[in-house]
């Protein structure tokens, strides 16, 4: 009886612990079916907003986040949002929603030192030791470092003396860690998170000033290179080259109006803009658009470093020659309530005075053609989801992928209230 009783004991207890594990492996197999379901979720929104782009930029127009799904858009059993920014607000506790213009940021690998040490958070160490790391000599800066310095480094390096390929390489350069890079907003949601203002409570570290200190990643990017062709993909037209300039404004506008604007091309080899081109030959607003999209001053395949006057924050724009403060937030203020300039940069005059609207006009662009898309995918029974982070371009009228970086790591990045309106 013992015996029969012992056994009965030892059986139930394999089938308690294959029980358990029959559970565990249901359960692992439910994670691993709606982790599937959502990342593929996420290449179909993906696909969405390569669309979103493509539609736009093919029509000169810019992608309208009104007029696309951003917030709580549902593919198959999943729920997918577009995390984006909003760069007129300083509002740092609600989301928002849509693409973000790459262009509406300074580019590491060539904004001058002049610019970047207006930037947030910079100082003169810094920037020597980003410009250092970027050039292509040996020589250190009066407060930056070649590679003597990383080479004596317990785990020594040598300095890259090349552009950079990603913003996460900041952190082998001199002086920078993730506070300067990503300031407090670790889970990189672009708000101020319940766990970023707690002092030292829970990581990272913060001042609780219910203020988000953010870092140089909202401020620069390597994508501002845009193809330096007309939006049909053909090739632009170089303003000293007098026949093909005359032909191209006679087809644009007609025999009358281009010969006018053409007998004014005399300041084509002395401006050091489009912009200043297009204000000298006296054109129209309504002509900016055309003139813009068709000329250029260079053969070269693409342009790099401008910077999209109606995408960029308070703080990038403030790194524009010329401009100080209460420029910057006149631009902000014109661009918040103008729709009807939204194709020309001609009203720079009347905001900035003629003088440094030149000035300015050399880094500055009224159009982009890359953009980031940081989608987010919830799984069918909210237990699982997926982030990745994406970099778009449209080129020769199609849209593709330069980099795509999984970001789950970082944690769920939405406040409770927008998950409790799709549970």
């Amino acid at each position: 009886m013992i015996v029969v009783l012992w056994l009965s004991l030892v059986i139930t207890s394999l089938a308690l612990s294959f029980s358990q594990y029959a559970r565990l492996d249901i359960q692992a197999a439910a994670h691993y079916v709606e982790s599937t379901e959502s990342k593929i979720a996420m290449d179909g929104a993906l696909n969405y907003y390569k669309l979103v782009i493509e539609q736009a930029l093919s029509e000169s127009e810019t992608p309208d986040a009104s007029l696309y799904e951003n917030e709580a858009l549902e593919i198959g059993y999943s729920t997918l949002w577009l995390l984006g920014r909003n760069r007129n607000d300083e509002d740092e506790h609600t989301h928002h929603f849509g693409l973000v213009d790459e262009c509406g940021k300074l580019d590491i690998n060539t904004a001058t030192k002049e610019m970047l040490l207006k930037l947030p958070i910079m100082d003169a160490a810094l920037v020597d030791a980003l410009i250092d790391w970027r050039d292509s000599d040996d020589e250190p800066s009066d407060e930056g470092a070649e590679s003597d310095y990383y080479l004596s480094l317990e785990e020594g390096y040598q300095c890259k003396n090349g552009p950079f390929e990603s913003l996460d390489e900041l952190r082998l350069v001199k002086g920078f860690d993730l506070s300067i890079i990503y300031g407090e907003d670790t889970n990189r949601n672009g708000v101020l998170d319940e766990q970023e203002d707690d002092a030292d409570l829970n990581l990272p570290v913060d001042d609780k000033n219910g203020l988000l200190r953010k870092g140089l990643s909202e401020y620069l990017t390597l994508y501002s290179a845009q193809p330096n062709e007309q939006s049909d993909g053909s090739a632009r037209i170089e303003i000293t080259e007098d026949q093909e300039l005359r032909s191209f404004l006679l087809a644009k506008f007609g025999n009358e109006r281009g010969n006018v604007l053409y007998s004014k091309r005399s300041i084509a080899n002395s401006v050091k803009s489009i912009f200043e081109f297009i204000y000298r030959i006296d054109a129209s607003s309504d002509e900016y658009a055309q003139l813009a999209d068709g000329l250029s001053l260079s053969s070269d395949s693409e342009t790099k470093g401008q910077v999209n006057i109606f995408s960029a924050s308070k703080e990038v724009l403030l790194c524009l020659p010329g401009l100080d403060e209460s420029l910057a937030i006149e631009i902000v203020q014109y661009r918040s309530i103008t729709e009807d300039r939204q194709n020309d940069l001609l009203w720079l005059v009347d905001v900035l005075g003629e003088e440094k609207a030149l000035q300015v006009g050399p880094y500055i662009t009224h159009k982009s053609r890359t953009y980031s898309a940081d989608i987010i995918s919830l799984g069918q029974h909210k237990k699982s989801f997926s982030r990745s982070y994406h970099i778009l371009r449209y080129q020769n009228e199609e849209v593709k992928l330069l980099w795509r970086e999984e970001m789950e790591h970082l944690g769920w990045p939405l406040a409770d209230e927008l998950l409790e309106k799709v549970l």
